[in-house]
């Protein structure tokens, strides 16, 4: 059943070539070509505040689709010359919750630029919450009449945010980074996998293997990536990176993942990244704690990369 004719696994030829042949077959799987293209453009901008820290909303739009809100909350304190694109899951609040490393990035002196994803907090608009499985179910009909998947249009929207933070104020190109929870670590490996423009990432909870855990742990669809057996893995995805850095983090007690099976997705990665001369360049961290992401050991990996 499973193929995964462009693993790493027993490959010999060269890394960079296969990395090139997944990413190409990747998009191509998500129908991230039917995408639009091109600079992004602010419709508007307004002043906010997130967590009492003051912040601006941007409307941010690319062609014929809907403009996209994107936030940005500058460093709250003494500026570290650093800027992440921090992404967050499923859920109803996006900067709160399991979701506070946001503001708290901020406030260890790093500009952050989020995008709200499609189908999700304010652009939820169906009435589908909490429902999560049943909301991406009826959002992956509207990602399909956009053209892509609903996989490529999110991926988009981290693509999206990504333009938008080359354009603003203060941010230095060469230093910029991505962290993200959940569905947000999904997008914190695959936006770097293809972009390489992110110089560092931090992925929580997400990283595993799709027989696990799409065909046991059953994770949302909106995960699903179509034929995904005949071709790769995620770690094959996540290797995509390689050599730049990246941490995989995991609470001990994520009911969402089997620890084992994260394990053996690391050292598929692990592995790739070695094989680069750079298993430096790979950290998997685990802590006490369920579906959550460590800001402390993200800071820490951040700061080491990205200022370097």
């Amino acid at each position: 059943m499973y193929q995964f004719s462009l693993s790493f696994k027993g490959y010999e030829g060269d890394l960079e070539k296969r990395q090139d042949e997944i990413r190409q077959k990747f998009l191509e799987l998500i129908h991230f070509d039917r995408t639009p293209g091109g600079r992004p453009v602010v419709e508007g901008t307004e002043e906010t505040k997130i967590d009492g820290l003051p912040a601006k909303r941007y409307l941010v739009r690319r062609s014929r689709w809907d403009p996209q809100p994107v936030y940005e909350i500058p460093p709250a304190t003494t500026p570290n010359g650093l800027t992440v694109l921090a992404f967050h899951g499923h859920g109803t609040e996006p900067f709160t919750g399991i979701y506070d490393y946001v503001p708290g990035l901020a406030r260890l002196g790093y500009r952050v630029v989020i995008p709200i994803l499609f189908g999700t907090m304010e652009r939820e608009t169906k009435g589908m919450q909490p429902d999560l499985k049943n909301m991406c179910r009826e959002w992956e009909i509207e990602a399909h009449v956009l053209g892509p998947s609903l996989l490529g249009v999110r991926l988009y929207d981290a693509s999206l945010s990504l333009g938008l933070a080359m354009e603003l104020d203060g941010v230095d190109r060469e230093r910029i980074g991505c962290v993200g929870l959940s569905m947000g670590g999904e997008l914190a490996i695959y936006l770097p996998a293809v972009e390489p423009r992110i110089r560092a990432s931090v992925s929580a909870g997400f990283l595993s293997t799709f027989p696990n855990f799409m065909l046991k742990m059953r994770g949302c669809q909106c995960y699903s990536i179509r034929d995904w057996p005949a071709y790769f893995d995620m770690p094959d995805i996540a290797a995509c990176i390689a050599p730049r850095p990246l941490q995989i983090q995991k609470g001990l007690d994520d009911p969402c993942f089997d620890h084992q099976d994260v394990g053996r997705a690391f050292a598929h990665l692990r592995e790739v990244y070695r094989q680069f001369g750079a298993g430096e360049n790979t950290q998997y961290e685990s802590y006490p704690g369920k579906h959550c992401l460590n800001l402390d050991l993200a800071d820490a990996w951040l700061r080491e990369h990205l200022a370097a």
